[in-house]
């Protein structure tokens, strides 16, 4: 059995509990959740793409053999089917400290954390976080695993405090957490430390760069890093300034990024759906960035609200493909660390759905992440890592 032992430390506001959303706690089971969904993440996407497809055919033959890949996860994590047995990754959390735990609300000139933050973080929400500081100690046991598979469970653990975060909001920034031997000297060290891991990461796959089923690192990942700021606040602010300009326009604020024409048209022709039962003419290119995507018009009252639909069956949530971290340096300052990981956007076949109103109207799917593609490329002063 291999043990270890990792100090963490809570970046930005973790949201993360039971059944009773007003409490905030740490839950092992949670964090496993974390390093399965990381660790198929990592796993070669056309080792993925071939289950897929093995699945289908045992469909199809009534066959019941399983995928090797799926034995693995089971193996390493446990499952609840035949001959899946207990998982071998076990963890326990150790409080180091008493956590400060309130109902954080970003504050009225923090447009950006708030918007990051709608349903957790916003003047609405009385949820409870764990607020940044805090320190605690995960203890993981690797029972009965080979050296490649521990390192893949490390390589996941390595990923959720690099590029991705714990609890509600995780993908936009909120429950950043960092391992403290992992807080680095300066961006460059920063810099350098993505590099090498993701690049060994990718060094595994024959990917010839299509897209995968779901979310797994391949040669059309994209990580940018942004310059630091002296406070986590100020670093996650500044992502949610330009996210929201990006998407919805400066109203009011200092243009520091471009909103795209189409994402206006796009506004305009939700807005005559809401109001005449016009169908727009083209896919709304915003849903690109996560399902559900609603619209609301202030002049108006009215919402619009873009799902999902295959064969008649409704695909209420797409999570996004953009992952939002900020890594603590030792220096006291805070990198926005920006990917991009995308997968297939939805199922072939389907359609976006806009329903107002008791109105429902159909739309093929946007063509292609480059609305995504075209942010992170114009994103002032970033640097591509990857």
């Amino acid at each position: 059995m291999k043990e270890l032992e990792l100090r963490m430390k809570v970046v930005t506001p973790l949201f993360m509990g039971g059944a009773d959303n007003t409490q905030a706690e740490l839950r092992p089971s949670s964090i496993k959740g974390l390093l399965r969904f990381w660790w198929r993440a990592i796993q070669p996407p056309e080792v993925i793409k071939s289950v897929a497809v093995k699945e289908q055919d045992n469909q199809a033959k009534g066959d019941k053999d399983i995928p090797e890949i799926v034995k693995k996860e089971s193996k390493i994590f446990g499952g609840a089917g035949k001959d899946q047995g207990q998982s071998r990754v076990h963890i326990r959390i150790v409080k180091l400290q008493d956590p400060s735990i309130e109902a954080y609300r970003g504050k009225r000139d923090q447009v950006g954390i708030t918007y990051l933050g709608y349903g957790v973080a916003d003047s609405k929400s009385n949820r409870k976080a764990i607020m940044p500081g805090y320190e605690f100690e995960v203890q993981i046991s690797l029972r009965d695993l080979t050296p490649s598979e521990e390192e893949e469970v490390m390589d996941a653990l390595w990923c959720m405090t690099h590029l991705g975060g714990m609890g509600s909001r995780s993908r936009r920034g909120f429950g950043s957490v960092v391992a403290t031997r992992d807080i680095y000297k300066s961006k460059d060290e920063l810099v350098q430390a993505i590099k090498v891991k993701l690049d060994r990461i990718r060094q595994r796959s024959q990917d010839q760069g299509g897209l995968p089923d779901y979310t797994a690192i391949t040669k059309n990942t994209r990580v940018y890093i942004l310059e630091p700021e002296n406070s986590w606040e100020k670093a996650l602010n500044k992502v949610g300034v330009l996210l929201s300009q990006y998407r919805l326009g400066t109203r009011g604020q200092p243009a520091q990024i471009v909103r795209p024409q189409d994402f206006i048209t796009e506004t305009q022709e939700v807005k005559a759906f809401a109001s005449r039962g016009e169908c727009p003419q083209n896919p709304p290119p915003r849903a690109l960035f996560g399902l559900p995507h609603n619209y609301f018009f202030k002049d108006t009252r009215q919402n619009v609200q873009t799902e999902a639909e295959l064969q008649g069956t409704k695909i209420t949530r797409r999570a996004s493909p953009l992952f939002i971290h900020i890594h603590q340096l030792a220096s006291d300052q805070y990198v926005p660390v920006i990917s991009f990981i995308p997968a297939k956007f939805l199922p072939k076949d389907s359609q976006l759905v806009l329903e107002s109103n008791g109105r429902n109207c159909n739309t093929p799917l946007p063509p292609s992440y480059k609305p995504i593609l075209d942010f992170l490329r114009k994103m002032p002063n970033s640097e591509v890592v990857l």
